[in-house]
């Protein structure tokens, strides 16, 4: 197996989190930003999600969390500028009760958390951004489990989208997933992309969140993925995938089969040995 440089995925619970350990490793100019949200809650899970992200990219360039500088496009996607040269990338995301970062050396990466509420299949949403193979993958699962189902297509995409740079500007039913090991990714031929460079994780860290991490790859090299969860939660495992099947062609079944809706950890995750890094901030 080669393995061209690790992806390491860290994982918190902001709760846990006092907020002037937050506060300890920001900029001025971040706090300002993270003060500006007017619920409490809000505020704080944007103070830890940026922390986490300095405490997540200054591990692997193995400097201070304080001495990082970032900047942010006009699309609001933050990249490292100080220092320099370093090749880092990385992508965020947080909802109630999970923030999460990325970080890797020269890959495309991104990441989506989401929070498993009913609220998210109750309107026609599914209808408006799954692509058909998977609207009826969704509906021809028990009502209990359609949720958690929908939230694995769109922190799919999302996590997709958010690597290329593209954000939800691109309508989400040009691109398909099928849930399976590996999971496969089918394109619209107007994206002009490769979906067979693409590693795709799914992640049910807790029962109440979805986590979905996307990963470009060249075709003879892929990565392994660490995670980091939180030092309270289990043991946290490396997952590492074989190579994608040939690309789905959207509106077609072509691919790896589609299992049924089983445990979030059981589904998805191929141990092959743990390494932990617990998040501990200053």
């Amino acid at each position: 197996m080669e393995i061209h440089d690790e992806v390491h995925a860290w994982f918190l619970d902001p709760g846990k989190i006092a907020d002037a350990d937050a506060r300890a490793v920001l900029s001025p100019e971040e706090l300002e930003n993270c003060d500006r949200f007017r619920v409490p809650e809000q505020g704080h899970r944007a103070r830890v999600s940026r922390a986490l992200t300095r405490q997540a990219v200054s591990h692997q360039a193995n400097l201070d969390p304080r001495a990082l500088v970032f900047s942010v496009s006009r699309r609001g996607h933050l990249t490292l500028a100080e220092p320099a040269g370093t090749g880092l990338v990385f992508n965020t995301s947080s909802t109630t009760g999970l923030a999460a970062c990325v970080v890797a050396r020269g890959e495309r990466i991104g990441v989506d958390v989401e929070l498993v509420d009913r609220r998210w299949t109750r309107s026609n949403l599914p209808k408006r951004v799954l692509e058909r193979t998977e609207l009826a993958d969704l509906e021809s699962q028990p009502t209990q489990c359609q949720v958690a189902r929908f939230l694995d297509f769109w922190t799919l995409k999302e996590a997709y989208l958010k690597a290329r740079g593209l954000g939800l500007a691109v309508p989400l039913n040009r691109l398909a997933f099928q849930l399976g090991d590996p999971i496969a990714l089918g394109l619209d031929a107007a994206l002009g992309d490769d979906a067979r460079s693409w590693q795709f994780e799914l992640w049910g860290p807790t029962p109440r969140h979805r986590v979905a991490v996307a990963v470009r790859h060249s075709p003879k090299r892929r990565p392994e993925i660490v995670i980091h969860s939180d030092p309270a939660e289990e043991p946290a495992v490396a997952w590492v995938r074989f190579p994608p099947p040939p690309p789905l062609q959207i509106g077609s079944h072509r691919g790896t089969s589609v299992p049924s809706v089983a445990d979030d950890r059981a589904q998805y995750a191929l141990p092959v040995g743990g390494k932990r890094r617990d998040v501990e901030l200053p």
